[in-house]
């Protein structure tokens, strides 16, 4: 499970900035925590991030999503590191390094992962794991300089003098088959996953899941059903098809594609049955081609194959502007999904939304569940902050009366002029 993570001098976050999954003394909403494997903690199923445009939501995400790619192969020697985005309106921070920080657990075992970097090396690296709650040191790195376990230390200085300047060290130990920096490596990169603003992108991929996975077809099917689709059934592919099975192919295309072999088009189909008893046309016709469904349908179908593979799993998904195209009441049922009732395997949702309506202590989230990004309108610097940091709010105010009347900041100052 993800505890926490920090970042600094990434985008518009010149300064730390932390978000913390872990559950603080409130007692309200209770089935929004488990109990965390390897942790005397409780920690939060889900969170969702609000504030203004430009604030820095989308960057938390981008950030890890930065980082998982950072460590997610092994760059060509001496090639700049592209995640590499300082703060740009500060000279201290412009040539300073990026800092990431993350705390999670993994097969019951607690770790904590740092990297900083700048656009040609890794400057700082570090891994800790907490076997029965005890620090043991993985591995410290300052620049090319390491230092491991004693027991450790042979065959961890081979891998240390085959890690170039830009290459994660926690990359190289886990492609060189080390176990504990395997199993660091496997979670952060598969069991983490971030959507971006346009989750219907995932569409085909998806899809091909859907159609290979019966107990996920099963799942999503319910799942657009119970969200009031009217869909009952799926039907579809994503295959890769020879030359000769695409109608209307140019000759030099499929000449082309003849010639390398193991090459094709990817074929997809994807057909959803509407059911509306009292229709009067012939049963195909109930079977709509996705060409014609509504953006809502299609990203709802795409968003829940990372959701119910989270819930399976137990991994984490994050949603960069969820629920963009579906009613508020189909938001707050997938967030639902996540308090511990619905979710034994103790997945985790994190969202950032414009969606107003979700800001609710009453139903929905715990004040600790719900952060803000703002920016600072003198330096343009951006900062993170939960609900639960004011003081004095009590867990049955009207949260989102309280932030439209700007108590909570992050909310656009709008000048009620007119355009002409």
């Amino acid at each position: 499970m993800l505890l926490e993570f920090t970042l600094k001098n990434y985008g518009p976050f010149r300064d730390e900035a932390v978000l913390s999954l872990v559950k603080d003394s409130g007692d309200e909403h209770p089935d929004n925590s488990v109990t965390c494997p390897g942790t005397d903690s409780r920690v939060l199923t889900s969170a969702a991030v609000f504030g203004l445009n430009s604030s820095g939501k989308s960057r938390v995400f981008m950030a890890i999503g930065d980082l998982i790619r950072i460590i997610g192969s092994v760059p060509a020697p001496n090639s700049s590191i592209p995640f590499y985005n300082p703060f740009r309106l500060s000279r201290d921070s412009l040539g300073g390094p990026t800092e990431m920080n993350i705390r999670f657990t993994a097969d019951g075992v607690r770790y904590e992962y740092g990297i900083s970097f700048d656009s040609e090396r890794i400057v700082s690296e570090h891994l800790y794991s907490y076997p029965r709650g005890r620090v043991t040191r993985v591995f410290d790195r300052d620049g090319q300089t390491f230092s491991f376990r004693k027991r450790d230390e042979p065959s961890m200085r081979r891998m240390s003098d085959m890690t170039p300047r830009n290459t994660p060290f926690l990359t190289m130990a886990a492609q060189l088959n080390n176990q504990v920096c395997q199993s660091v490596h496997l979670y952060l990169t598969r069991r983490i996953v971030v959507i971006g603003d346009a989750p219907m992108n995932l569409l085909w991929e998806v899809l091909s899941r859907v159609s290979n996975d019966g107990p996920m077809k099963d799942s999503m099917v319910r799942a657009m059903g119970i969200a009031d689709f009217g869909i009952s059934d799926i039907v579809g592919e994503s295959r890769r098809a020879d030359a000769d099975e695409i109608p209307g192919l140019p000759p030099q295309l499929k000449q082309l594609l003849e010639s390398v072999p193991g090459s094709g088009i990817v074929s997809n189909r994807l057909e959803m049955r509407h059911d509306f008893p009292d229709a009067d046309v012939d049963e195909s016709l109930h079977y709509f081609p996705y060409s014609i469904e509504s953006r809502g349908t299609l990203q709802m179908f795409s968003m829940m194959g990372p959701v119910i593979e989270a819930l399976r799993d137990g991994g984490v998904v994050l949603f960069d502007e969820f629920g963009s195209s579906l009613h508020t009441a189909i938001s707050r049922w997938i967030i639902g999904q996540f308090s511990a009732p619905s979710n034994p395997n103790g997945a985790q949702l994190l969202i950032n939304t414009h969606d107003l309506m979700l800001m609710d202590t009453e139903m929905l989230f715990r004040r600790d569940q719900i952060y803000f990004t703002n920016k600072d309108r003198g330096t343009g610097a951006a900062e993170l902050y939960s609900l639960s940091d004011f003081k004095g709010v009590r867990k049955d105010l009207d949260v989102l009366k309280s932030y439209l009347s700007g108590r909570f900041d992050a909310i656009p100052e709008i000048d009620r002029g007119d355009l002409l």
